[in-house]
């Protein structure tokens, strides 16, 4: 599977037990009832995604949980996963997160961040999602597509997205 069918959802933080549990903060709400988890997946290196069965798991809060992987057996495996990303296929997304499109709403645009604009609004143009901001004051749409977030971290709310070549161009020609 390519890098662009998998989208990082949280961190492991600590392990937690003898049997290999570990600790994962997520970093958005999940929804509640969370729908059934079977494989969570962690990078190999650049092109690569290891799948993780799910044996259990129980969330202790909206955005955080306590997992037991079949492939982690004992505290000294779940030691070497600190810190490492966890990754679910971008199909399963919508079903595992509460996505608001409004949750970002003031969000900084890390890819813009020569220009300090952030996110003022998300437009539904028949079932095409668009970001607003304001750059150099000119309004600037940007496309905002599961396949176009690169990260979103939710405590330093930032979104990092990966904008189409020249698009920036055509809103900036006339101010360079």
């Amino acid at each position: 599977m390519n890098q662009e069918n998998f989208i990082v959802i949280g961190h492991i933080v600590k392990e937690k037990g003898l049997k290999g549990q570990v600790c994962i903060k997520f970093i958005e709400s999940l929804k509640s009832p969370l729908p059934k988890i079977t494989t969570l997946f962690f990078q190999e290196n650049i092109a690569s995604y290891i799948p993780y069965e799910v044996v259990d798991y129980k969330l202790m809060s909206d955005n955080y949980g306590v997992f037991l992987f079949k492939q982690i057996v004992n505290i000294e495996q779940a030691q070497k996963f600190k810190n490492k990303a966890i990754y679910i296929l971008e199909k399963d997304i919508k079903q595992f997160f509460n996505k608001k499109k409004k949750d970002v709403l003031g969000f900084a645009i890390v890819a813009l961040k020569n220009y300090q604009c952030c996110v003022e609004d998300i437009i539904d143009m028949n079932n095409t999602l668009i970001c607003k901001t304001t750059i150099l004051g000119k309004e600037v749409l940007l496309p905002y597509h599961p396949d176009l977030i690169i990260n979103l971290n939710v405590s330093k709310k930032e979104i990092d997205l990966k904008i189409p070549e020249g698009l920036l161009d055509i809103y900036l020609k006339n101010n360079q």
